[in-house]
């Protein structure tokens, strides 16, 4: 559930906050019934871009967060080739395995 308590935290924090990204795994906030929690979707404040990795075998992550799905502005940026060999689809020991997830994070460390 860390994506949605990041989610509502950076949607509702006063703060002056600066986010250069938000990367996400294996998020559900496109399952319906959470996302309806957040109505009206937004892209936060502090989010300067928002960057949404998933394997289509996790069962937490059923939708990417698209236009169809998550509808929010900007849009977000959605990776859906992770395959996470780990016997938990949705553990994040595989999504960090993947290079394309792991190089995303380490950008976004290199840029602070």
């Amino acid at each position: 559930m860390g994506t949605v308590v990041a989610y509502s935290v950076l949607c509702t924090d006063r703060r002056s906050l600066q986010v250069p990204l938000f990367a996400t795994v294996g998020s559900p906030l496109a399952v319906r019934a959470i996302g309806d929690q957040f109505r009206p979707l937004r892209s936060p404040a502090p989010v300067s871009a928002w960057y949404n990795a998933f394997d289509p075998r996790d069962v937490v992550a059923l939708y990417p967060l698209d236009a169809s799905n998550f509808p929010v502005q900007p849009a977000i940026v959605n990776y859906g080739n992770v395959k996470n060999s780990t016997d938990n689809r949705h553990g994040i020991v595989g999504y960090l395995d993947d290079r394309e997830v792991a190089k995303r994070v380490l950008d976004a460390l290199r840029t602070e």
